[in-house]
């Protein structure tokens, strides 16, 4: 009888060390791990993913943050998680420039036409950071560039543009350390325009990417090469 049964255990041996498959990775599970958790107060914005590269899009109704999120206009779509003490954050970001984003403001007379993709920080109620690229419509025409605005309090001395007449895909990146921000943009990922500043965070606050839009065409921001790090405790 035993040596029945040791040829019938060596043959079903392999059955046994079969893997069982691993179930391919989900989009949202993708974003999830790279990005964060989706905020998307209105819920009409679109998420999609293309490997690690995050497409968000957002139609042309006013979609803005101010930094307040519980306000009922704190309506633009983020992507972020929560992160604790110092960190280091950039992205590659994309967004086609506007044909005609529409002459007049989309949101009664409360918003000229601009849109912006970028970088997002925010620590508490109009506390926070946003870098971004900007498009805007004036008198002139499109005006294009690279934006930051520093939420109060902050002690920040510089202008709002870094510079202006850039299109094309660009990186940003913040970096807090304590008390101090740098905040800056580049070509390539290597050389960088960095400005800093002094802020009042407390240490847990949100990191991540958003979009705004309040033109009469729906935007479509791509963020990639996406990295986010803190020092090792």
């Amino acid at each position: 009888m035993l040596r029945l049964l040791v040829p019938a255990l060596l043959a079903s041996a392999p059955l046994a060390l079969t893997a069982t498959p691993v179930p391919p990775e989900t989009d949202a599970a993708r974003m999830s791990s790279i990005y964060g958790a989706v905020h998307d107060p209105d819920g009409d914005c679109q998420f999609g993913m293309r490997g690690e590269a995050l497409r968000v899009t957002v139609p042309p109704d006013p979609h803005v943050f101010t930094g307040s999120v519980a306000a009922a206009t704190d309506n633009a779509p983020c992507v972020w998680r929560d992160v604790e003490g110092d960190f280091t954050v950039s992205v590659r970001v994309s967004v086609p420039v506007w044909e005609a984003p529409g002459p007049e403001p989309s949101g009664g007379e409360r918003y000229i036409p601009y849109a912006t993709a970028g970088l997002v920080v925010h620590a508490a109620k109009l506390h926070g950071l946003r870098l971004v690229w900007k498009q805007r419509a004036t008198e002139e025409g499109v005006r294009e560039g690279f934006y930051c605005e520093l939420n109060r309090p902050v002690r920040y001395d510089g202008p709002n543009w870094f510079d202006k007449d850039e299109t094309g895909p660009a990186y940003l990146r913040i970096a807090r350390t304590g008390n101090a921000v740098s905040f800056g943009w580049s070509r390539d990922g290597k050389a960088w325009t960095d400005r800093e500043a002094e802020v009042d965070w407390g240490r847990r606050v949100k990191v991540g990417v958003l979009a705004e839009n309040t033109a009469r065409a729906p935007l479509t921001a791509t963020f990639d090469r996406y990295t986010l790090v803190q020092p090792k405790k």
